[in-house]
């Protein structure tokens, strides 16, 4: 999960740089679609691995808060509860 946690910053830090450069500019076009690895682990009330489990995200094309999602992506976990959502945009929403 180190590795994982690695990925997730530079995502978010790749996104947070482009919003900002928008910002600055104030063009909302000039945000460009980035690779998205999330990996996640999902547990239950009391801290256990929940396997088999099905973990649904939605895809955005762009930072607006009312853009309709560009894409759904799932994903199955393990035994041990781990899951890897892989798609390219500039948000994701879990």
């Amino acid at each position: 999960m180190k590795n994982g946690r690695i990925n997730i910053w530079v995502v978010f830090i790749v996104v947070g740089l482009s919003w900002n450069l928008c910002a600055l500019l104030g063009n909302a076009q000039l945000v460009q679609q980035v690779q998205i690895g999330y990996y996640g682990k999902l547990v239950d009330q009391n801290s256990q691995p929940v396997a088999e489990a099905t973990v649904h995200a939605l895809v955005y094309s762009s930072l607006d808060n009312k853009a309709q999602p560009a894409a759904k992506v799932t994903a199955q976990t393990s035994v041990g509860g781990l899951f890897e959502l892989n798609s390219t945009g500039v948000r994701l929403d879990i």
